[in-house]
């Protein structure tokens, strides 16, 4: 398979089982084809360092809040309430607060 093919047919709910024995060439065909790949369920894949950087930084555009999305999958119940409490999935200044290091700054 080409890498281009490689990089087309990528889809992180329905991943090979190649991937899971060296994901380096899905990797690389993805950095090369499709960098900023959009995914059937409508998410989107990153490759670029730039560009998470710029999602990560960019809260008001880009939120890890996942209220709204998981209330619908898991309802009233614990899972929702990890998924929704957890420090990864808080905006800031929730985020900020609990970790000093914010993703506004220059500390990766």
């Amino acid at each position: 398979m080409s890498n281009a093919a490689l990089a087309a047919g990528f889809d992180l709910q329905a991943l090979p089982e190649a991937f899971y024995d060296d994901p380096y060439p899905t990797y690389r065909a993805l950095l090369a084809h499709a960098p900023v790949k959009r995914l059937p369920n409508a998410s989107y894949f990153l490759t670029r360092f730039a560009d998470l950087q710029t999602v990560y930084r960019d809260t008001r555009t880009f939120s890890s809040d996942k209220k709204i999305e998981f209330a619908p999958k898991f309802g009233d119940s614990l899972l929702y309430a990890h998924h929704t409490t957890s420090l990864v999935f808080n905006d800031p200044p929730l985020h900020t607060r609990v970790r000093p290091f914010s993703v506004r700054s220059n500390r990766w």
